[in-house]
């Protein structure tokens, strides 16, 4: 079971996906600057003065990818900073640990249509076309810098994912395909994996996956009650609800 200090960090990060980094093109050799990402996360509008000054103060951005209107896609990589001074060890931080996060559903008038088009696919199973988006980031993040990519990952690197909503489904689509780099993966209100069948298949207990994966994905709800998007007319969570 994942800590609550855990939980918590993987929810900002989680909502960090969200904000709109157009124009900027952070590298892990050049990440955005404190001050570059408070502004971005206050601009945005989801983030507090202070909240984003301390976020900013414990990540830093190494990568972005977007696909912008073609799929709505957007994947964050995030490098986790020293302790700062007078921070105590623990509390769920792990300087230089990365993580991966995954824009949810997007509610501007520019995002929403391909974002509502996932939203369907994920009743057959999955989000295709994001997830295509998904797999191209990842390459990229895996490749060399000399062949253009951003080499953050490689044998025996250990990432958490995140993701809300949207966002949860590939976070777990990504701990699914990239085990090898699996250290965690946290969602919140997500929306699960494989559609209506695999819903089906939930409320009879049926569950392929082994328990040394579930333990390894932690579902986070922050409201009780029936959600659509994380019903079982998307599917089955991958790991444990921890409410």
């Amino acid at each position: 079971m994942a800590s609550f200090s855990e939980q918590y960090l993987a929810a900002l990060v989680a909502n960090a996906a969200y904000v709109n980094f157009a124009g900027l093109n952070p590298t892990p050799s050049l990440p955005l600057d404190e001050l570059q990402l408070r502004n971005r996360l206050i601009d945005k509008g989801r983030y507090s003065d202070k909240e984003a000054e301390d976020f900013a103060k414990k990540f830093e951005v190494v990568a972005v990818y977007s696909d912008g209107l073609t799929t709505g896609f957007q994947g964050i990589a995030l490098r986790e900073r020293d302790l700062n001074a007078g921070e105590p060890a623990g509390f769920g931080r792990t300087p230089g640990r990365i993580w991966i996060a995954f824009r949810g559903t997007e509610t501007s008038l520019t995002g929403t249509l391909q974002d509502l088009a996932a939203d369907v696919q994920l009743t057959l199973g999955l989000a295709i076309d994001q997830l295509g988006s998904l797999e191209k980031f990842m390459a990229k993040l895996a490749a060399p810098v000399a062949s253009g990519g951003y080499g953050l990952l490689s044998a025996g690197t250990q990432v958490n994912f995140a993701g809300h909503s949207l966002g949860g489904h590939l976070a777990q689509m990504a701990a699914l395909k990239y085990p090898q780099y699996l250290n965690h993966a946290y969602t919140q209100n997500t929306a699960n994996v494989g559609g209506i069948v695999a819903g089906a298949a939930g409320l009879v207990g049926y569950n392929p996956l082994p328990a040394s994966f579930r333990s390894r994905v932690s579902n986070t709800f922050t409201e009780a009650g029936l959600f659509m998007v994380s019903s079982g007319a998307t599917g089955q969570r991958l790991g444990l609800d921890e409410f």
